[in-house]
C-alpha cells in the first residue's frame, strides 16, 4: 500500500485469476485513507508460454526514478512450489507494466531473483517488499527451503540491495543475508524505513490463519538485521494472515500520518476478507512482549515455553497466582526458555503470564495461560503394535527412545490412507498425556489429522479429548498432546487417514514416527462390593457397553457406594453418571460426599435424592450449587434400584467427575429434547438446537451464565457433527445477562462449516463476565434444507 501525500491510498493485491492462471494482482485506489474504495481493476496477468504463465502474485511496489517497480511471485512448477521472484515497471499506478526480461524491459519475463536450491517441495522464493533509502533499494524476500546438512525448514526473509541510479538494477542485486527467521507459522513481512527514528521496520502476522494468530513487529537499524519489536495484538480478526502497512512511494513511513495496516482473515480458504486498523507508532525501546508456546503441568510444577530474542541485557518476569488475571507471585530475571515454576500445589489450577525487561522499562504482558500440576508419571510401554511396517523401521523403533530410529508404515500413492500404531503400557491406568516425537529433522511422515485412543482391551476405543493443550517444543520438535480429561486404559492407538510424505517428488505417504511417550496420573476407584468380572473400573472405561456392578442384595435398603480417587485435591463441579440400559440396578435413595483423604466424608450440600426416578439409559448430570474442592467423590447410595429378576445392585456404566467451570444455558428458541442445557451438560453428543426456519437470514442465539463474573480467556464451541453452526455471529458479554456488549474481535462472516472440530476463540484482553452470548444472524442448513442453530457444548475457560 502506498500512502500519498493526500491521504489517499494506492492499494496492489493478489487475487483469483482462471483455471490456467491462477493469480491475478489487482488494482484498487481510495480517495479518503481507506474508508471507501473505488472500483477494482486487473494491474498485471501472467505471460501465457512464458516462465510467469502459471501465476503473479503476492506484489510490492515502489516508485523511483520516474517508474512504479512491482516485485510479485511466479513458478514454473505445476505444485505452485519452487517459486521465483519477478518484477515490472510502469509509470503509472494502474500500468501498463513491463516485465523485467533479464537484461532490460519489456517481452518475456525473466526472475531477478531466483530460487537455486535444489528443487524441492517448498514454496523457494518470493513475496517481495521493498525500501528505498538514499540511494539504495533494500529488496527483501520470503526464502522457504531446506538445509541440505540437517534437512530441517528454512523459513526467512532476506534482503538484497541495489542501486536506485541504476535503471537495470534487477540485473545488479547483492545478496546481504537473513533478515528475519521466521518461527511459529510466520508468513512474509512488509518492510518500511522510519526517518524521523532512522529505523526500519516490518510486520508480518504468525499462527497464520488460525484462532491464535497475531500481527509481529520487527526493528532495524541497518536495514539487514532485524529484532523482535512490541506490538500488541489487541483487535486482531481470527485466521489473519498477509499483513501490510502503508508508506509513501519510497517505502517510507511516516508516524504523523493517518497510518493503516491492512492483512486478509477468514475461515474459508481463498475466501478471504482484508480488515485495515489504525496504526500507531512510538519509539520507547521497550523489549517485545513475550509470547507463551506451550504450558506444560507436571509434577508440583509447570514448565513454561515463551518467546526469547537472544538480545543482551533482556531478561524475562514470570507472574502466577490461582485466580485468572490476578497474578501475586513473581520470577524475576528469567534468562531464558523454557523456565519451570515449582513449589505448586498438585489439583490447583494456575495462571500464568510472562513480561520482559530491559533498560528502558518492561514490555507488556503476555496473553494469560493456565495448568493443573499433577503427579505425572512416564507409563511402561512392553509393547507395540502396528497395522503396517517397512523392513528396519519396524513399529518396535517407536518405543526405543531413541530419536535417530524411526517407524514407518508402508508407502501409498495417496495420503487418505488408515494406518495406526498401538502401544501396550501393561495394566490399565489414568492417561493424561500423550507426547510424540517425529520422524527429524523434517518431521517427515507425520500425519494430518489423526486421532490418539485409549482402550483396556485393545478392542474397544475412546477417542481422547484434544480441543486445547497441543503444543510443539523444542528439543527435537516434540508435539505435546494434553487430554482434556484422562482416559483410562491399558492401550493407546494412534490412528490416522490422512498421511504424511516424504522429501521427494510425487510425493509418497506414510505414518512415521519416530517416538511415543506415555504419560499418566494417579487414580483410584473403589467400591463397597462388586461382582466378579463386573469390578470398578469398568466405570471409568469410557464404554456404554461395560458396566459396573456391585454384588446383590434381597432388600434395596442396603448401602452401597462408588469412590473416585482424582489424585489430588481438586474443584469439583458436579457429577455425570451413565446408567446401565435400560436404568438397571440405578440407585433411588444416594447422595454425593466428598473428601480430601478418603477417610473423613462430607455430605455434598444440595447433592443428596430420594425416590429418584429410573433414567432409563439416559446420562444424568449433577450440578453442585458451589465448586467442592476434593480429591475423593463419592456416590453412596442407602436404596438401591433392582434387575430385571428383582435383585438389588448399585450398577452404573460410567462415572465422570466435572472439572469444568461451572455453567448453565438459556436460548433464543429451542426443540423439544434439544433444549439449551444440553451445550452445558460437559456431554458429547447431546446437542441444543434451535427451531427451524425456511431462511438462513434469521436470528437466533445461545448463552451460558457462570455464575459470578470472572476473568475469561477463551470460549469453546463443540459444533453439532457437520450442522448448524452459524455462518455470521458473534460473541457477546454481559454482567446481568440483560446489557450485552460485543466482544471487540469477535465478528465473524461466511463462517466455515466446523464439521465435528471444537472451534476455540482466543480473547486478545482478558474478559471480565459473568454471561456469554453466541448471537447468530445468519444459519446453516441441515441435510432438509432447514436452517438451526445447533451445539454440541459451549465452554468458558479462564
Amino acid at each position: 500500500m502506498i500512502l500519498n501525500a493526500d491521504n489517499s491510498i494506492d492499494m496492489w493485491t493478489c487475487s483469483y485469476g482462471t483455471v490456467e492462471e491462477w493469480d491475478y494482482i489487482r488494482y484498487n485506489h481510495s480517495p479518503d485513507g481507506g474508508a471507501t474504495w473505488g472500483t477494482e481493476s486487473i494491474a498485471l496477468r501472467p505471460t501465457p508460454g512464458s516462465v510467469d504463465a502459471y501465476s503473479v502474485c503476492d506484489p510490492g511496489v515502489v516508485k523511483f526514478g520516474g517508474y512504479y517497480y512491482m516485485g510479485y511471485t511466479s513458478t514454473q512448477n505445476s505444485l505452485g512450489t519452487d517459486n521465483d521472484v519477478f518484477v515490472a515497471r510502469s509509470t503509472s499506478v494502474t500500468g501498463p507494466w513491463e516485465k523485467w526480461n533479464g537484461s532490460g524491459w519489456g517481452g518475456n519475463p525473466q526472475p531477478f531473483i531466483t530460487f537455486d536450491d535444489p528443487l524441492i517441495d517448498k514454496y523457494g522464493a518470493g513475496e517481495p517488499s521493498f525500501v528505498v533509502k538514499d540511494s539504495t533499494l533494500y529488496i527483501y524476500y520470503t526464502w522457504s527451503s531446506r538445509d541440505p546438512v540437517t534437512g530441517r525448514n528454512i523459513e526467512q526473509m532476506r534482503v538484497r540491495t541495489a542501486s536506485t541510479l541504476n535503471a537495470n538494477w534487477p540485473g545488479a542485486t547483492v545478496y546481504k543475508g537473513v533478515a528475519i527467521n521466521k518461527e511459529q507459522e510466520e508468513d512474509s513481512a512488509d518492510f518500511k524505513y522510519v526517518p524521523s527514528l532512522n529505523k526500519f521496520i516490518a510486520v508480518s502476522t504468525a499462527m497464520r490463519m488460525g484462532p491464535f494468530a497475531y500481527i509481529k513487529l520487527h526493528e532495524s537499524t541497518d536495514g539487514i538485521t532485524y529484532k523482535p519489536a512490541t506490538l500488541p495484538k489487541n483487535y486482531i480478526n481470527i485466521a489473519a494472515h498477509n499483513a501490510g502497512i502503508t508508506g509513501d512511494e519510497l517505502g517510507h513511513f511516516d508516524p504523523t500520518k493517518n497510518n493503516r495496516i491492512a492483512y486478509a482473515y477468514g475461515t474459508k480458504w481463498a475466501n478471504w476478507y482484508t480488515a485495515m486498523n489504525p496504526f500507531t507508532l512510538t519509539n520507547d525501546n521497550l523489549p517485545a512482549v513475550p509470547r507463551i508456546h506451550a504450558v506444560i503441568p507436571q509434577n508440583g510444577q509447570v514448565e513454561l515455553h515463551f518467546r526469547t530474542t537472544g538480545i543482551s541485557g533482556e531478561t524475562y518476569k514470570i507472574k502466577y497466582g490461582t485466580v485468572s488475571g490476578s497474578y501475586p507471585n513473581t520470577i524475576t530475571g528469567v534468562t531464558g526458555s523454557p523456565y519451570t515454576v515449582t513449589g505448586l500445589t498438585n489439583g490447583t489450577p494456575y495462571y500464568f503470564t510472562v513480561t520482559a525487561s530491559n533498560a528502558n522499562g518492561d514490555s507488556g504482558s503476555s496473553l494469560q495461560v493456565g495448568a493443573v500440576p499433577l503427579a505425572y508419571s512416564i507409563s511402561p510401554r512392553i509393547g507395540v503394535t502396528a497395522s503396517s511396517q517397512l523392513s528396519g523401521w519396524e513399529a518396535a523403533k517407536a518405543i526405543d527412545s531413541s530419536v535417530s530410529t524411526v517407524w514407518s508404515s508402508v508407502d501409498h500413492d495417496t495420503s487418505l490412507a488408515q494406518e495406526w500404531i498401538t502401544v501396550d503400557t501393561g495394566a490399565n491406568r489414568m492417561i493424561k498425556r500423550t507426547t510424540l516425537t517425529p520422524r527429524l529433522p523434517e518431521e517427515f511422515g507425520y500425519p494430518g489429522p489423526f486421532a490418539i485412543q485409549v482402550s483396556t482391551d485393545n478392542s474397544n476405543w475412546v477417542t481422547a479429548d484434544l480441543d486445547i493443550g497441543q503444543y510443539k517444543v523444542e528439543p527435537n520438535a516434540r508435539h505435546v498432546y494434553e487430554f482434556n480429561e484422562p482416559l483410562y486404559g491399558r492401550y493407546v492407538r494412534l490412528l490416522t487417514n490422512n498421511l504424511g510424505f516424504d522429501q521427494y517428488q510425487p510425493r509418497i505417504h506414510y505414518f512415521q514416527l519416530s517416538d511415543i511417550t506415555i504419560e499418566d496420573i494417579p487414580f483410584g476407584i473403589s467400591a463397597s462390593s462388586s461382582l466378579s468380572g463386573w469390578g470398578p473400573e469398568r466405570a471409568l472405561d469410557g464404554l456404554s457397553t461395560t458396566d459396573y456392578s456391585s454384588v446383590n442384595s434381597s432388600s434395596s435398603a442396603t448401602v452401597q457406594w462408588l469412590s473416585e480417587d482424582l489424585g489430588a485435591i481438586q474443584p469439583v463441579q458436579g457429577v455425570r453418571l451413565t446408567p446401565r440400559a435400560t436404568g438397571l440396578g440405578f440407585p433411588i435413595d444416594f447422595k454425593f460426599q466428598s473428601s480430601s483423604d478418603g477417610v473423613v466424608w462430607n455430605d455434598i450440600s444440595g447433592a443428596s435424592y430420594v425416590s429418584y426416578p429410573n433414567p432409563g439409559s439416559a446420562v444424568q448430570t449433577f450440578k453442585f450449587g458451589s465448586p467442592v474442592s476434593a480429591r475423593f467423590v463419592r456416590l453412596y447410595a442407602t436404596k438401591l434400584g433392582n434387575d430385571n429378576y428383582s435383585n438389588y445392585y448399585l450398577q452404573l456404566s460410567e462415572i465422570k467427575v466435572d472439572l469444568l467451570p461451572k455453567r448453565t444455558a438459556s436460548s433464543s428458541s429451542s426443540l423439544s429434547g434439544w433444549g439449551a442445557s444440553n451445550a452445558a451438560d460437559n456431554q458429547t453428543g447431546t446437542i441444543y438446537s434451535s427451531i427451524g426456519h425456511s431462511s438462513s437470514n434469521s436470528t437466533e442465539w445461545i448463552a451460558i451464565d457462570t455464575g459470578s463474573v470472572q476473568a475469561w480467556s477463551q470460549l469453546r464451541v463443540r459444533p453439532r457433527a457437520s450442522y448448524g453452526f452459524p455462518e455470521n455471529f458473534k460473541i457477546q458479554t454481559s454482567n446481568d445477562g440483560t446489557t450485552w456488549s460485543d466482544i471487540v474481535g469477535q465478528s465473524y462472516v461466511d463462517y466455515y462449516n466446523p464439521e465435528a472440530t471444537t472451534q476455540v476463540f482466543p480473547f486478545s484482553t482478558l474478559v471480565n463476565a459473568r454471561y456469554f452470548r453466541i448471537y447468530a444472524t445468519k444459519l446453516r442448513a441441515d441435510d432438509y434444507g432447514v436452517y438451526y442453530l445447533q451445539m454440541d457444548e459451549i465452554i468458558a475457560d479462564h
